[in-house]
């Protein structure tokens, strides 16, 4: 019996930029992570500071769950290197003591991806929405997932 992986766990770097509602943007960083099933499942959980605050504490909380798929022009996710990807999410986030839906948009690509190691590099746009006033997010981050 061969050993088959049945989940990428992994750790991830974010900076998440909220657009607030007097022009200017959130800009907070953190550390997250992963659990990757698949490209069609995975899930997403972060935690975000504000260091320009000189505040080290969670600020904002965020937990995603989304699934994407490969192009079928673009090698269908079958490469090594540069398997670009689209899809979306949903999920929540505590931002400013106040929870909001997240609905998101995913863009990326996956750098390196062997059996053992995935190694990824997304943007999220997402939707901020209930919990008072709707708010638009940008996130970029990157990932290191190991088989397991």
């Amino acid at each position: 019996l061969a050993p088959k992986t049945k989940i990428h766990p992994g750790l991830r770097l974010s900076q998440l930029n909220v657009c607030e509602q007097n022009s200017n943007a959130a800009n907070l960083w953190g550390p997250g992570i992963s659990l990757y099933f698949d490209r069609w499942l995975h899930l997403d959980v972060s935690a975000f500071a504000d260091f320009q605050a000189q505040n080290f504490g969670a600020d904002t909380v965020q937990a995603v769950v989304a699934a994407d798929t490969y192009s079928d022009y673009f090698g269908r996710g079958q490469r090594k290197w540069g398997n670009p990807y689209i899809g979306g999410g949903i999920g929540w986030i505590r931002h400013k003591n106040a929870d909001h839906l997240v609905v998101a948009i995913n863009l990326g690509v996956e750098i390196f991806k062997s059996e053992r190691i995935l190694l990824d590099l997304s943007l999220r746009t997402s939707a901020l929405l209930l919990g008072g006033m709707p708010r638009a997010a940008l996130e970029p981050g990157l990932g290191l997932n190991v088989a397991f």
